[in-house]
């Protein structure tokens, strides 16, 4: 028998378990807006969260899989399923900082992508796959198009995380011994 829980305190005894989050952050701002928050604010760092705090807004973050000092909540998805205040504010070590970063460099690719493409396709008599996405947003969606950006979306995923695996398998005795902070701390800002 398989059960399908998206909440830690729904889990019965079993022999055998499989846990599947990518980014817990994703779930928690995920469960956050289902569970009755209007908005959800990811912040960088838990400097920028804290700047964030005013009223009407709850802050949720953690540092080292552990509440943040001064937070409301942590990172558990749980932990948002009754709203306290109209907006929630998200900081966390990795997920939101790889949010926030992912949300400039996909701004910045995408608007790249319909430049050209805009050029590439004007006084043609066929549009391309961004200009049918970009018109498709101002009317009523088609469900092909729909489907083409989803199947562009988790290619591009697929593709970026097998990259990071990648990356990670044939650095892992570079990082244990620090070497790869050495080399690429100046680029990254990894220190």
């Amino acid at each position: 028998m398989i059960d399908v829980t998206f909440l830690g305190t729904d889990v019965r005894p079993a022999g055998t378990a499989v846990i599947i989050d990518v980014l817990r952050a994703s779930s928690t701002i995920t469960l956050a807006l289902s569970s009755g928050y209007e908005r959800v604010l990811v912040a960088g760092s838990i400097e920028e969260a804290e700047q964030l705090r005013a009223p009407g807004r709850v802050l949720a973050g953690e540092v080292g899989c552990a509440r943040a000092p001064g937070f409301d909540l942590g990172n558990s998805p749980e932990e948002t399923l009754e709203p306290r205040a109209p907006e929630l504010v998200l900081a966390t070590t990795n997920g939101a900082p790889a949010i926030v970063a992912s949300a400039a460099v996909v701004f910045a690719i995408s608007a790249d992508d319909f430049v050209i493409s805009q050029w590439l396709s004007s006084g043609g008599p066929t549009d391309t796959v961004p200009i049918e996405i970009y018109a498709a947003t101002r009317a009523a969606p088609l469900p092909s198009v729909n489907a083409i950006a989803t199947i562009m979306m988790v290619s591009t995923l697929l593709i970026v995380t097998a990259g990071f695996l990648t990356w990670r398998f044939f650095t892992r005795g570079e990082r244990q011994a620090g070497k790869v902070a050495e080399d690429f701390g100046g680029a990254f800002n990894i220190t």
